[in-house]
Parts: structure tokens; C-alpha cells; sequence
């Protein structure tokens, strides 16, 4: 059985023993802070209903740049053109004198990497627009003012 989170058990064991959880154990499991990845889905999902057909295009995409990889997977990788900082999303679409709109997922409580920061100055240097977005609302305003006429 894979890792579980304290949320996960906590509800398992309530379900188990029939035995509701208390105010504190409900506060504990609706304020447990989502992950970049979950904040990220929600977005995806939204701008899949929001805009469909920059959807269809495929405008807007994922830049599988995370994860631990072995030290000879990742030479290969970089000898390929993995760039270490690069935005979660791009969207890539030209608007208000930019090329493309680049997107940094971050959870509440996590800042920019060296990395990222310095990636960001290259991809803006250039000509596009970079963000960092913690959530969905966030996401949304910043997606459909940068599409906005």
C-alpha cells in the first residue's frame, strides 16, 4: 500500500469506527493546504470549461520539469534540453506585446528557487510574461485579463 497522508487516515479511521470526527479534526482536514499539483488540476480544469478551443489548440500545456530522476537520466534529459527553473504552464498565446504567458505554480508558504528566478529573467528579457499563481481564482483573473482584448 502507497504512502498515506494524515487526511487520508484520519478519515479512513473515522469511516472504520463509525465514530464522526470532532470540530478540531474537521478544522485540521478542510484547512490541510493543497499541493501545487492539486491547485494545478483545478486550473487546467477550468480553463478546459473557460476556454475550450484554446484548449482544443493546445495553447495551453504542462512542463514536465520536476520530479528525482537518476543521475544518468538526468544528464540525458539535460543533454536533450531540460532547462533546470522552467514555469509549470505555458500558455502560448501572444497578447499585449507578449509571446506567451508562462505560469509558476506555488502553494501557499513556497517561494521561487534561485532557479526559477533566474529563468524568469531570461523568459522575460525576451519578450514574454511570467507569473507565479497559488490558486485557482488567482489563475483565472491573471488567464482571462492576459486574453482580454
Amino acid at each position: 500500500m502507497g504512502k498515506v497522508s494524515k487526511y487520508d487516515k484520519m478519515v479512513l479511521d473515522s469511516i472504520i469506527s463509525g465514530i464522526p470526527l470532532t470540530k478540531e479534526q474537521y478544522k485540521k482536514i478542510t484547512h490541510v493546504k493543497k499541493s501545487e499539483s492539486d491547485i494545478q488540476k483545478e486550473c487546467i480544469d477550468w480553463f478546459k470549461e473557460r476556454h475550450p478551443q484554446l484548449w482544443s489548440d493546445g495553447v495551453l500545456y504542462h512542463i514536465p520539469n520536476e520530479g528525482k530522476r537518476s543521475l544518468r537520466n538526468g544528464r540525458g534529459l539535460v543533454m536533450t534540453g531540460l532547462v533546470c527553473g522552467v514555469a509549470d504552464l505555458c500558455l502560448a498565446v501572444g497578447r499585449h506585446g507578449f509571446h506567451a504567458l508562462y505560469i509558476e505554480m506555488k502553494k501557499d508558504g513556497t517561494y521561487q528557487r534561485p532557479s526559477q528566478k533566474q529563468w524568469e529573467a531570461g523568459i522575460t528579457k525576451h519578450g514574454n510574461k511570467y507569473v507565479v499563481c497559488r490558486s485557482k481564482d488567482e489563475f483565472s483573473q491573471i488567464v482571462d485579463e492576459y486574453l482580454s482584448d
